[in-house]
């Protein structure tokens, strides 16, 4: 009979096969309690994709991005102000894959909520603006195209703004961009 006292110093080999052997068994339990609840899992796989796509600035919030501000501040406030909204429209998905950050995203979407309402039909019947961004001139007039109407927007705001929260900050003081 082996008394604990008795047992010497486990070697390495032995060490791993311990160390093995419990990582199966928490892989099998884990597999285990997938089969026995598998709404629950596809439940909480819906509900994080719904978050990741989702960003909006608060209404009634300047970002402070692109004033003069220190850029760990710009982006600590960015992030604070970032809120949940669903990207409920072909556009908005598009336009996300295209920007730079959350917080660009979260400028871009109430930018184009008031200029267009995201519609890709939307006209300006005082100038010649149309489309989600409502920029002038031919190269927006894509035909109600939301991709080319939304390259098109965002290459108009790198050019002229930089970003789009530096263009959402400039409509906010003009009413327009």
């Amino acid at each position: 009979m082996v008394k604990p006292d008795d047992v010497g110093p486990l070697s390495n080999r032995d060490r791993g096969l311990a160390l093995f052997t419990i990582i199966i068994i928490a892989i099998t339990l884990a597999m285990l309690a997938l089969l026995q609840h598998p709404q629950q899992v596809d439940q909480t796989n819906k509900q994080t994709r719904n978050n990741v796509r989702s960003f909006a600035v608060p209404p009634g919030t300047k970002p402070t991005v692109g004033r003069n501000v220190p850029e760990r501040a710009q982006k600590r406030v960015s992030r604070a102000k970032v809120r949940a909204v669903n990207l409920d429209s072909k556009a908005k998905r598009y336009a996300f894959t295209l920007v730079s950050s959350r917080s660009e995203m979260a400028c871009l979407i109430p930018l184009w909520e008031r200029e267009s309402g995201w519609s890709a039909t939307s006209d300006n019947p005082t100038s010649s603006a149309y489309g989600i961004p409502q920029i002038l001139g031919l190269e927006a007039r894509t035909g109600d195209d939301y991709r080319a109407q939304v390259r098109a927007g965002l290459s108009y705001i790198k050019h002229r703004y930089g970003t789009p929260c530096k263009a959402w900050s400039f409509w906010q003081d003009h009413r327009w961009y």
